[in-house]
């Protein structure tokens, strides 16, 4: 199987962000236990009408849910943080991910991570320089 976050790739195939890659990879870890639940079942096949009618949304809900987890797992600054040649220092790592796949405001990555804001600001600001720097390189 093909590597989910390739930084090297132009595009990500959004089908390959299955539950099982994911639950082998970090990113795991930075899902709600209700975007896991929605990606497992999503995964089981089971439709986002039955879907919905288990975890209490409609169907339109867990479309729209499904596709934001996805594009944001398979967002640059995702992609970028998670790959493990990538040189970012810890901190700056766990700042990005939570900001990429999460989708939380710096001022509750602070709060969640007790930081200041302006950290965390700081922390994202070179994970996305560092991200330009290395694109930059790659494609000329």
């Amino acid at each position: 199987m093909q590597q989910v976050f390739d930084i090297n790739e132009l595009s990500v195939d959004r089908r390959q962000l299955s539950a099982p890659a994911l639950r082998k990879s970090r990113a795991w870890r930075y899902l709600s236990e209700a975007d896991r639940t929605l990606l497992e079942l999503s995964e089981r096949g089971l439709s986002c009408r039955l879907i919905g009618q288990a975890v209490g949304l409609n169907a339109g809900t867990v479309t729209r849910r499904l596709a934001t987890i996805k594009a944001r797992l398979a967002s640059p600054l995702a992609r970028f943080a998670l790959d493990p040649t990538t040189a970012l220092p810890e901190a700056a790592r766990d700042v990005s991910l939570q900001y990429a796949i999460t989708g939380l405001r710096p001022a509750a990555i602070a709060r969640a991570l007790n930081m200041s804001a302006a950290q965390v600001r700081d922390h994202l600001s070179f994970a996305q320089g560092v991200m330009r720097g290395a694109s930059r390189r790659l494609h000329g």
